[in-house]
């Protein structure tokens, strides 16, 4: 199976910040999962990395957590590294966040792993890592990092368990999209011009509709569909979502054509996708 990490910051300050000794380390804290828009710190990099493994290790580190309800009656498993203290309010907060934005029911599907910058790199195969996604699996960062709160990362990595869920025959939408987004968008349009680069995690990284969709659900998220006032670094500017496009992954999220067919299109096995940055340490 092929998995692909994204989403590259160069973040010098806060290598140097992290490699700084100091007296007294502070606590990690788990954070509250806030939308506010991201400040970025760090410039951003259109480089990827394709692996060919899930996210592994789980077993190695310590959790808690479980299987949480959420007020409109549905569960999602949330699990916490036990390097955070353990702070059983903040975890229904998790929960209640991804319980909160638009979603379906593979909500229940989904298994969050919640953990610190170094463990998060190990997870995602990367030094560079603040989250990843596959196999209905999301690892997310759980304190803010380079201007990056964790419920953007967090955002960003469910709009690709969207996808992965979704059915956009006969286009894998990991790579392309949900239906009517990618219809809004014209994807297809794009793709025989050659603006648009399905799956592509290199050289035309900020063209790949894939990331687009899922910054575009972040926008969603992250503005409540109005499109107002949100960093836009890592996709190409011709994909900024309009309120149509908002309106058009809401009704995708809501009011799914399809569901993905993982046993008849190999195409559509979950990707990894993760939000990077250079402050980590080298995965095994």
């Amino acid at each position: 199976m092929r998995f692909k990490t994204t989403y590259l910051f160069c973040v010098a300050a806060l290598l140097a910040v992290l490699t700084v000794p100091t007296a007294t380390a502070a606590p990690l804290r788990l954070e509250s999962p806030i939308l506010t828009a991201p400040t970025f710190t760090g410039a951003v990099a259109s480089r990827t990395k394709l692996l060919e493994s899930a996210p592994r290790h789980l077993s190695a580190f310590s959790w808690w957590g479980g299987t949480y309800s959420v007020p409109d009656g549905e569960h999602v498993s949330i699990y916490i590294s036990t390097s955070y203290p353990q702070t059983d309010a903040v975890a229904q907060q998790w929960a209640d966040f991804f319980g909160g934005i638009p979603h379906g029911d593979e909500l229940s599907l989904a298994k969050v792993y919640i953990a610190p910058l170094d463990e998060v790199s190990e997870l995602c195969f990367s030094a560079e890592a603040l989250g990843c996604y596959g196999g209905e699996t999301i690892v997310t960062v759980g304190d803010s990092t380079a201007g990056m709160p964790p419920a953007s990362v967090a955002a960003h990595e469910y709009g690709h368990h969207i996808a992965a869920n979704r059915n956009n025959a006969p286009w894998n939408a990991l790579n392309w999209g949900t239906k009517r987004w990618a219809t809004t968008m014209g994807i297809c349009a794009r793709v025989a011009a050659g603006s648009a680069f399905p799956g592509d995690e290199g050289p035309n990284y900020t063209l790949n509709p894939g990331e687009a969709f899922a910054e575009s659900y972040r926008v969603l998220v992250e503005t409540n569909g109005t499109g107002v006032g949100y960093e836009w670094p890592i996709v190409d500017p011709g994909f900024r979502p309009t309120p149509d496009a908002l309106g058009a992954i809401r009704e995708d999220v809501l009011h799914p054509l399809g569901r993905a067919d993982h046993d008849n299109d190999s195409r559509q096995v979950p990707s990894r996708e993760a939000y990077l940055d250079h402050a980590g340490r080298n995965a095994p």
